[in-house]
């Protein structure tokens, strides 16, 4: 009697330990799975996050190059102007200081040469808008595979833009560009360039003079909206970067704002 209490007591322990391993077993798997599920979620989230880039069908004649960010194409029949997403280049007709004038005209003139008359393929990022505020297509330029906004990094030409902190496609190739740029002294990077326009000028009798231009802490930009408003943004606002001013079209700079209310202008809500 006292061997078949101790086998019926062994063999219910057996039985515990088996029910306990089994619970363990299915616990952990549970976990796993439940990991795995999570891990796939993120995973998911993170592919509908990133931003892509989108092609548009055939190819837009470049009609015109604005200057070194901003060019004109055929788009789909009518003349449009395009805004390359991630660069900026320097002011041209917007500018009073002659250093950035110069570097301007050098960014335009480098832009022309590689795209100006041809054809081109453009695309559009997920992470930004279809147009910019001032109407202008916001898109990638490629020139027989070759993205015209990297090229205009890498040379010197341009300075990386990422607009209202919004990541989007190329942000990291684009900023690896400006450095390489910056440390090979490219293009406009290199001291040398415009430096003699910027100085010194030559008089008809070969005589040198000092130029200092006298409006260049003239920072407010004086914009007309495509609705005839007049609007003035200072540094620091949110569309202040991406601002262009046409001095032929009525746009003007201010020193100070009191100057930019009596000329008529009003102040930029954002």
């Amino acid at each position: 009697m006292s061997n078949y209490k101790n086998s019926y007591k062994i063999g219910i322990t057996c039985i515990m330990c088996a029910l306990f391993i089994c619970g363990l077993v299915i616990l952990l798997n549970n976990q796993r799975s439940s990991e795995d599920t999570s891990t796939a979620e993120t995973n998911s989230q993170s592919e509908l996050s990133r931003p892509e880039k989108i092609f548009e069908d055939g190819e837009f004649f470049v009609e015109s190059v604005t200057d070194g960010d901003t060019i004109k194409i055929n788009y789909y029949g009518k003349v449009t102007p395009l805004r390359l997403i991630g660069v900026d280049a320097p002011e041209t007709y917007n500018t009073t200081n002659t250093t950035t004038k110069c570097k301007g005209q050098k960014s335009t003139e480098y832009l022309k040469k590689l795209i100006a008359g041809k054809k081109v393929k453009i695309a559009k990022d997920s992470s930004q808008s279809e147009k910019d505020i001032y109407d202008r297509l916001l898109r990638y330029v490629y020139l027989e595979h070759e993205d015209i906004g990297e090229l205009l990094l890498k040379n010197g030409f341009a300075s990386e833009y990422t607009f209202s902190n919004q990541t989007y496609l190329h942000q990291t190739t684009y900023r690896n560009a400006e450095a390489e740029a910056k440390a090979n002294s490219a293009g406009n990077w290199n001291k040398a360039t415009c430096n003699n326009e910027d100085q010194s000028s030559k008089t008809s009798a070969g005589s040198t003079t000092i130029n200092t231009p006298s409006v260049s802490d003239c920072k407010i930009k004086g914009n007309i909206n495509n609705k005839g408003k007049k609007i003035y943004h200072v540094p620091g606002q949110k569309y202040y970067d991406s601002t262009k001013i046409n001095t032929s079209s009525g746009e003007r700079w201010f020193c100070t704002e009191n100057e930019a209310v009596a000329a008529g202008w009003q102040k930029s809500k954002v």
